[in-house]
């Protein structure tokens, strides 16, 4: 007997789910095959950018150090300039072949969004979809984040080559100010960042600076040296026509002498353009030499000149100390009559003779 139809025994034949279109099941194959190619290739740009970032903050470091100077700084800024631009000149074919991949992508991804959202049996490929749609959108926000950083690196290599590129981009600065003496002066000092257009002005120093020469008095100690004589008479024991007696004669005798001296050097001119000489001052030192009479204060007046930014002094003058000279009419090698007393006929006054000293600045 003939197999009764299903229909007619009142049970409604099973319809099969609808199935997935091939072109359909062809993009998402496309995809997922595609979205590991693009992370990966994404994590190898980050590994560039960060090792250009490491070296970029290290010189950046240096570069906006208020303490820094050329040519350490001159040198850090060419280095970095070659950093960046290698980094820049080797990955630009690598970030433009990964912004044309993401933009493959995502359109693929809104084809499928379209394509499944139209089938109902691609319930599968409309969550897959969604998937990529997103996918694709955080990877075109990591390509603009990549590619504003990159930016950053571009605007500091230009900045760099101009400022280098710049005549007379360094240079010394020096501007004299009309103070006779010793003045404070306000000196605000900012730096702005040329990578950054809209860069504020980073305040590096707001302090005062003292114009006008320095202090105008320096204490200063060293030797000084005179063509003043420096006889120093007593009695010596001698014989004469057989008879011991007492002559006179010299316990010391030096055509010139040389004594420590202490000075006071006061600024009358200087010129920061002159190359070896710092200054020129009027001097007055004080020294002090021991002879038989006691100890004589003796001094060195006149002109100075000064070296080493004003520490080393050197003065030619008029040397004022006290010299002996025998008085009763008594001479070198006279024999001394018995009624004299102890104490030869001494006396000491001032002579002015040519002196030089060479001090150095001790405040």
């Amino acid at each position: 007997a003939p197999t009764p139809d299903i229909v007619h025994l009142g049970v409604p034949t099973p319809t099969p789910p609808p199935s997935c279109p091939a072109f359909v099941t062809g993009i998402e194959a496309s995809l997922s095959g595609q979205e590991p190619t693009l992370i990966a290739n994404l994590a190898a740009l980050t590994t560039d950018f960060n090792a250009a970032q490491r070296d970029y903050e290290r010189s950046k470091a240096v570069l906006t150090n208020a303490g820094s100077q050329c040519p350490a700084l001159c040198a850090e800024a060419d280095g970095l300039q070659t950093t960046l631009s290698n980094y820049l000149n080797s990955s630009k074919g690598g970030v433009e072949a990964f912004e044309k991949d993401v933009k493959a992508f995502e359109s693929l991804a809104n084809a499928l969004k379209v394509a499944a959202d139209r089938e109902a049996g691609c319930v599968l490929q409309q969550k897959l979809a969604d998937h990529y749609v997103k996918a694709a959108g955080e990877l075109q926000a990591k390509l603009k984040e990549l590619g504003d950083k990159r930016k950053v690196f571009a605007d500091m290599a230009k900045a760099i080559d101009v400022v280098f590129s710049t005549p007379n981009a360094f240079y010394e600065v020096y501007e004299r100010g009309d103070f006779d003496l010793p003045t404070d002066v306000s000196v605000k000092v900012e730096r702005k960042s040329k990578a950054s257009a809209d860069a504020d002005f980073a305040k590096l120093t707001d302090t005062k600076l003292n114009f006008g020469g320095g202090p105008r008095f320096a204490l200063a100690g060293g030797l000084v040296a005179s063509l003043l004589e420096k006889p120093e008479y007593s009695r010596v024991p001698a014989v004469v026509d057989g008879q011991a007696t007492n002559i006179v004669g010299f316990k010391e005798s030096s055509n010139s002498r040389i004594l420590p001296i202490l000075m006071l050097h006061g600024r009358i001119y200087s010129n920061p353009g002159w190359k070896y000489v710092s200054g020129i001052h009027m001097s007055l030192g004080f020294t002090a030499k021991p002879d038989s009479e006691g100890t004589n204060a003796e001094f060195l007046v006149g002109p100075s000149i000064s070296f080493i930014e004003e520490r080393l002094f050197l003065t030619v003058g008029g040397y004022a100390g006290k010299k002996q000279e025998l008085e009763g009419n008594l001479s070198p090698g006279q024999v001394i009559p018995k009624d004299f007393g102890s104490d030869l006929p001494i006396s000491g006054h001032y002579v002015w003779k040519p002196g030089f000293a060479i001090t150095y600045k001790i405040k």
